[in-house]
């Protein structure tokens, strides 16, 4: 072996120890940004709350003077997490049309 290299593999023995603690860092670092991306790109969309509300047909009922309606309502939960309903709001509305007022339409 040229003397030169005697040097270099002296010196890699003898800072071995302070080389693997930076290539660990390197590592973890790499690590890290590799694991904050996939967790914003994949998995942070799928803990969204997807909630889908559907509709059945509603049934009138006309009487007289007033008009009974019955509508069923399903949340249906999309997403991977739970949640859980509170509190609902619904408007409804009586309208007649021009030819026949005992035919209520929902608007």
């Amino acid at each position: 072996m040229k003397p030169s290299q005697t040097n270099i593999f002296s010196w890699i023995w003898a800072n071995t120890d302070s080389i693997t603690k930076w290539i660990q860092v390197a590592a973890l670092v790499v690590a890290g940004y590799w694991t904050y991306t996939r967790f914003i790109r994949v998995d942070a969309p799928a803990l969204e709350t997807v909630a889908r509300v559907e509709m059945k047909d509603p049934f009138f009922t006309a009487h007289d003077d007033s008009c009974r309606v019955k509508i069923g309502v399903v949340v249906l939960n999309e997403g991977h997490t739970s949640f859980e309903v509170g509190r609902t709001d619904s408007r409804l509305a009586k309208s007649c049309s021009t030819t026949d007022s005992r035919k209520p339409r929902l608007l």
